[in-house]
């Protein structure tokens, strides 16, 4: 059952600590926290860089979700200090080998909490 409301809801299971992109609501922010609402453009799909995004926030330690867009897109959401969000921008901008990224926008946002580590959404949501 839960197998199959994690897919309904597009997360991807984690063998080592449940579900990657899980959302836990009302917890406390440590202070310093900032979020982001990143979009990506340009030749960003089909080419890995979902995985290169995941990899690099949890590197830096951020949590939230990438996904890819149906018009062409991705989107990634990510919270964490701001110093951290900006070097994460940073790896974005450079992507994958086989992506050609053209235009990165970032909506600064306040932070909710709701994420328990960075996942990979699957599925186009509105959030």
């Amino acid at each position: 059952m839960v197998d199959r409301l994690a897919a309904v809801a597009g997360i991807r299971p984690c063998s080592s600590a449940g579900f990657a992109g899980a959302t836990l609501r009302g917890m406390s922010q440590p202070p310093g926290r900032s979020a982001a609402e990143i979009l990506v453009d340009g030749d960003v799909q089909g080419v890995g860089y979902r995985d290169f995004a995941q990899r690099k926030a949890l590197q830096l330690g951020l949590r939230g979700y990438v996904m890819n867009l149906k018009d062409g897109r991705v989107r990634v959401r990510a919270e964490g200090p701001r110093d951290t969000i900006e070097d994460f921008v940073r790896d974005l901008e450079k992507g994958p080998p086989l992506a050609r990224v053209e235009k990165v926008s970032v909506t600064w946002l306040p932070p909710t909490g709701r994420f328990a580590s960075f996942g990979v959404r699957f599925a186009e949501f509105d959030t």
